[in-house]
């Protein structure tokens, strides 16, 4: 009989670690799945900051905003002359 009580225990011992390692395991693929998307939306945001980056630098350069700004306005300086050319027929 007292050998029946020693393989209980043992049995439910045996059980109470299994069913925390199972969560243990659970909450590192929980913990994992999060690390990936915090990496995926850091590896963007770091993408973004050198687009950004590399935007400052070109625009920086006082020819290059006037080409840009000229481009999307289509403005012109008074003392230009615009040139308009068709193709002959």
């Amino acid at each position: 009989m007292r050998r029946f009580w020693v393989y209980g225990v043992l049995v439910a011992a045996v059980a109470l670690i299994g069913f925390q390692l199972y969560q243990a395991y659970a909450n590192e693929l929980a913990l994992n799945n999060q690390y990936q998307k915090a990496k995926a939306a850091t590896d963007a945001l770091v993408s973004s900051n050198q687009d950004l980056a590399q935007q400052v630098q070109y625009y920086s350069d006082p020819h290059n905003l006037e080409k840009d700004v000229r481009e999307q306005t289509n403005y012109r300086s008074p003392n230009e002359k615009l040139i308009i050319t068709t193709p002959q027929q």
